[in-house]
């Protein structure tokens, strides 16, 4: 049921839908409680604030594919939970070869650093810089697609392929100089 205050809150109890537009002006704020499910994507156009610790995506990647998209500032507090479906069954693919890509020369080009957040002063021990790990493997930067000259973000897990492939290569100069001194 909607009920307005004398104050003028409007305020809904058990549940509402709606089915169009609902804009909230500059100087509105929208609070949800509780579990918050949004059927199509919500857009924030001045940003969010997150007063819970966790924060759950599910969402369809604007580069394609489904999995969740969440933009998390790391220097704040709490946890992201999420989880990637990339699709890699053979069905799916043609054209396919050994990889030529000489991963361990691109990880070994990687430089990285330890480093302070300017705003939080928070240490980082270890980890790269976005600009110059997108020079070496451009796949792992990501910038804002709705902002392109906002700050610059390293997926991580999208250098699980080259670490693997690196291995395989450590791998097989081991063998070789085994096989020398055998």
């Amino acid at each position: 049921a909607w009920y307005v205050t004398t104050l003028g809150n409007m305020h809904c109890r058990n549940g509402a839908n709606f089915h169009g537009r609902v804009d909230f002006s500059n100087s509105s704020r929208a609070n949800f409680y509780g579990n918050t499910t949004f059927s199509r994507s919500p857009v924030f156009l001045n940003g969010i604030e997150l007063g819970s610790k966790d924060v759950f995506g599910d969402g369809w990647n604007p580069k394609g594919g489904r999995n969740a998209v969440v933009w998390w500032n790391q220097v704040g507090s709490g946890s992201v939970k999420y989880w990637m479906e990339q699709k890699s069954d053979r069905r799916l693919k043609e054209n396919i070869t050994d990889t030529a890509v000489k991963a361990l020369d691109k990880i070994n080009r990687l430089r990285m650093v330890a480093f302070d957040f300017i705003e939080s002063k928070k240490h980082e021990e270890i980890g790269l810089i976005a600009q110059e790990a997108e020079t070496i493997v451009p796949r792992i930067v990501s910038r804002d697609p709705e902002n392109p000259d906002g700050y610059l973000h390293i997926d991580y897990t999208a250098l699980v392929p080259y670490l693997i492939k690196a291995i395989q290569e450590l791998n097989q100069k081991i063998e070789k100089m085994e096989n020398r001194h055998g």
